[in-house]
């Protein structure tokens, strides 16, 4: 799904439309379109984007042909956002499309937005939004806990390994400020992330993420050991501990792991604890299903 701002991608979107014989519907959003609007043609719907004080917010898919899939569009949707980093947010929606969106999603937070005309914001809410606290996880040799200050140094360590940036799967988007841990703290208090420093004895090894929360369920996993911290089995024992915070605390269903084929030590590890789903050729994405 991509989404293009008019008048300036009039072009790219009118080769679109196009190929489905939607020009016209093209030439009226030219009419229609604000400055902080912008519009995606998918799966045979329209879907338009919001950008509002800071705020990303979106309509819900418009389908514009008969055989318009509203189900795959939302679906290409929630795939963007997540490993975009944003939350999940439906403006304009009414009453009579509930059933279907709140039925879609674990936990959402409905707001009254129009009284003149009747419609709601739908908020869908992560897991990591949930909580409060996040409590401490404890294994055989390590503790899994949240982030702070005293781990700084580390992440920035990790942040600058060659090896560790070879294999560290990250995807972010817009520009990235502030320090790693910043960022880490962020994107926590924004609800998009959990990032745990795993611990010994005092000590931080490494740290490890959930993120990618998609208000159904599921989330991914990513773990990151010092160099020197390597080969003692701590990433098998933090990514059992993971497990046991996923379906324990945060009751998900399951917890994916995606990772680069030439990560050999990944691989294996993944591939003892974890159920492969699918491989691209570049990318391996590994799957511990729980029975939340």
């Amino acid at each position: 799904m991509q989404f293009y701002e008019l008048p300036r991608e009039r072009e790219a979107m009118l080769r679109i439309a196009k190929d489905e014989g939607i020009e016209e519907l093209v030439e009226e959003l030219l009419s229609l379109s604000l400055p902080d609007e912008r519009y995606a043609l998918s799966n045979g719907c329209l879907t338009t984007m919001y950008l509002a004080d800071g705020d990303v917010l979106f309509a819900l898919p418009q389908p514009y042909t008969e055989d318009g899939s509203v189900e795959d569009a939302l679906t290409e949707l929630e795939e963007l956002v997540r490993h975009a980093d944003l939350p999940l947010r439906y403006v304009g929606v009414v009453p009579s499309e509930f059933p279907f969106l709140l039925s879609r999603y674990r936990h959402t937070n409905v707001d009254l937005i129009d009284k003149t005309d009747g419609t709601y914001r739908v908020c869908v809410l992560t897991e990591p939004m949930l909580f409060s606290e996040i409590p401490e996880i404890s294994g055989e040799r390590l503790t899994l806990s949240l982030i702070d200050a005293s781990d700084g140094e580390v992440l920035e360590h990790l942040d600058k390994d060659a090896e560790t940036a070879r294999y560290f799967r990250v995807e972010r988007s817009g520009e990235v400020e502030g320090t790693a841990l910043e960022r880490a703290l962020s994107e926590y208090e924004s609800g998009i992330s959990i990032p745990l420093a795993i611990r010994q004895n005092g000590e931080t090894l490494g740290d490890l993420t959930l993120y990618a929360f998609d208000g159904k369920g599921g989330a991914e996993v990513a773990l990151r050991i010092l160099p020197e911290k390597r080969r003692q089995g701590f990433a098998k024992e933090a990514l059992e501990c993971a497990f046991c915070f996923a379906e324990g605390i945060l009751s998900l269903s399951h917890l994916d792991g995606v990772v680069k084929v030439e990560n050999a030590p990944s691989l294996a590890l993944c591939s003892k604890l974890m159920t492969e789903i699918q491989n691209d050729g570049e990318r391996v994405t590994f799957r511990r299903v729980f029975n939340a």
